[in-house]
């Protein structure tokens, strides 16, 4: 029986499967493969986030995107803050490359909440989202502060400290793309890293940092090195096939 099929049963979603782009990867989640205690690392790495090595926060739920929601296409699992200041941080030599890095994620606001959703500690450093505004980026000064205005549609974004893009619909289920914007910036230390539903790069799961708000995730993962142009397309357009296509 095939893998998907298999994980299918009856009408129920589906997991992402395989990255295209695998060289060089750090770590992979997918909302699909998560429990309240664990979050599962998909690279064959092991970097799973869990409650009890406080690397995930504990009122965190899963749930199902079904097709025809927030204009989806295909049946997904995401997950959920269930309290605002909870979330997960990537941090320390193996799981945060630091400089040269590739992030991608797709996220969403659950509700007209505003605030950041994937952030940096140490630095004054944001991936996506920040206060009203869906698909900018601040990396200790901004790259891309255009509003793709998705609000509660889920965009997928990829980040490089100097070049970023975001993809997806906007609430009115128009396509909207930023394309690549390059510019000026920092990343967060290999020891302070990232996090999701941190607020205002705290570093902390459980406390509120400010700027964080009610957040949701399909997927985020991150690779140690800068991926080309056309490797991040072909990222870029598995993340959008997944959703909308």
């Amino acid at each position: 029986m095939p893998i998907q099929q298999m994980f299918l049963g009856a009408g129920g979603a589906a997991p992402l499967g395989d990255l295209p782009i695998t060289s060089n990867l750090r770590w992979y989640h997918d909302a699909y493969f998560f429990t309240p205690t664990q979050w599962d690392d998909l690279s064959g790495n092991g970097y799973h986030r869990t409650t009890s090595a406080a690397t995930m926060g504990n009122s965190i739920s899963q749930h199902d995107v079904l097709p025809g929601t927030n204009y989806m296409t295909k049946h997904r699992k995401y997950i959920q803050n269930d309290n605002i200041n909870h979330g997960f941080k990537w941090q320390g030599t193996g799981l945060w490359p630091g400089s040269t890095y590739t992030l991608m994620h797709i996220c969403a606001r659950q509700d007209n909440t505003e605030g950041r959703i994937v952030d940096g500690h140490g630095i004054n450093f944001l991936s996506g989202f920040h206060g009203s505004l869906e698909g900018v980026f601040y990396h200790n000064g901004w790259i891309l502060n255009s509003n793709l205005d998705s609000r509660t549609n889920f965009l997928v974004s990829i980040d490089r400290r100097q070049k970023v893009r975001s993809k997806g619909l906007s609430h009115t289920g128009g396509g909207v793309d930023s394309g690549y914007v390059s510019g000026s910036g920092s990343s967060p230390s290999v020891a302070n890293g990232i996090g999701i539903g941190s607020g205002l790069h705290t570093g902390d799961i459980d406390s509120s940092g400010g700027e964080d708000c009610n957040w949701k995730c399909i997927m985020i993962a991150c690779w140690s090195d800068e991926k080309s142009d056309s490797d991040c397309n072909t990222l870029m357009n598995w993340g959008y096939d997944a959703l909308y296509g």
